[in-house]
């Protein structure tokens, strides 16, 4: 059996944070035994040790914009000392083989990895191109601190090797997987003459990048006279950016659109969400890695419009699955919109083809497989 030290940067059920739960759900128990580190209490927590992994809070040492300045950095040099002690103590007890990093934001694993000569695997979920002395660097500090880099999407490796062309010869695509097994695609669409209201979800971190602004905007230059359509908004900000939220719910009240947004805070069960959304949309302004909810919405049945960019161009690239438009374009997510929204049959084809070729290319079989195989291969 293989002892993994898995180190994430967060304990709450966004993508990353989902991506660890389905690993640990399927992954072969007699084979590997994850123990992980997580940075603070959270649903994550609850969930892994739920499985029965062992979790221990530690300080991961994570990157983020507000790092250097002097009250952090102290901080960071505390953290650092604390850090390094208790995962001695965890590595004299479990004896790892091998480090597993998740995301970008934890550095931790690269420096007891060389430290201890045991071989570390770097887990990116990350697209950074900005700012861009950042974005250089990143692709040395892999290419210097990691055995092997798995990227969760051909964008994401993309995005690293075109700064570092060497980083290529050890780095993999391994795209995410969900569980199918309980689901079925839905049989009917419902016509719009027929709903007391046609629900349009985005779901997600409340962030500059999502596109809660461009949704707002399209929505009040060309679609408030469809009164049936409804937005709703499932998620929270980063703590610490919840700027983000007031300036959003700042522009709800100027466009006078309070009785057509609901706005629900991160919500842990989104099946509820998905039981009575009719439209699911990803408008982000930036490249996502790859999408989870874009997935998860074609895993529930639920028709899909995404940005034109990134991993999400990889969950939709198949004809008829979804629809995607171009960044920021209002006028073409509004027709978009109206489209799915006035044609059921469309609705109902679209969710069929999705559900299909999701489960076939994004079943987690497939996922857990190919990381097992990860494991066995590292050196």
């Amino acid at each position: 059996m293989k002892n993994i030290l898995v180190i994430h940067q967060s304990s709450e059920l966004y993508g990353s944070d989902k991506t660890l739960l389905y690993l640990f759900s399927k992954v072969n128990t007699t084979q590997y035994q994850f123990v992980v580190v997580l940075p603070s209490e959270g649903p994550l927590k609850q969930a892994i040790e739920k499985l029965n992994f062992p979790v221990y809070i530690v300080p991961v040492l994570k990157l983020h914009r507000k790092l250097f300045t002097i009250k952090n950095l102290l901080q960071l040099q505390k953290d650092f000392k604390q850090s390094i002690k208790a995962l001695k103590k965890l590595h004299q007890k479990y004896h790892f083989q091998i480090i597993y990093s998740n995301t970008l934001a934890v550095m931790v694993g690269a420096i007891i990895s060389k430290k201890w000569h045991i071989p570390h695997l770097w887990h990116v979920h990350e697209i950074i191109e900005h700012p861009k002395p950042i974005a250089w660097l990143y692709p040395r500090i892999l290419y210097k601190y990691a055995n092997s880099v798995i990227c969760n999407s051909k964008a994401t490796k993309n995005n690293l090797v075109k700064r570092l062309p060497l980083l290529d010869s050890k780095t993999t695509v391994i795209t995410n997987g969900i569980d199918f097994s309980n689901y079925s695609v839905k049989e009917t669409e419902e016509s719009s003459s027929e709903m007391e209201q046609f629900n349009i979800s985005l779901i997600g971190r409340v962030s500059r990048l999502k596109g809660h602004r461009w949704l707002i905007h399209t929505f009040e230059k060309y679609l408030k006279q469809e009164l049936k359509l409804h937005l709703q908004f499932v998620g929270s900000p980063v703590p610490g950016q919840e700027f983000h939220e007031a300036e959003i719910k700042q522009l709800i009240k100027a466009y006078q659109l309070e009785n057509r947004v609901t706005w629900l805070s991160f919500q842990e069960d989104l099946q509820p969400i998905w039981n009575t959304t009719h439209l699911c949309v990803m408008p982000s302004t930036e490249a996502e890695s790859f999408g989870l909810v874009a997935l998860e919405s074609m895993r529930a049945g639920v028709p899909v419009i995404a940005s034109n960019l990134g991993g999400l161009k990889e969950i939709l690239e198949e004809k008829g699955t979804g629809i995607l438009v171009e960044p920021n374009n209002e006028k073409e997510l509004a027709e978009a919109i109206l489209y799915l929204y006035k044609n059921p049959n469309v609705r109902s084809e679209q969710a069929y083809h999705a559900f299909v070729s999701a489960q076939k290319k994004f079943n987690l079989e497939t996922y857990v497989n190919s990381f097992e195989k990860a494991f066995d291969s590292i050196k």
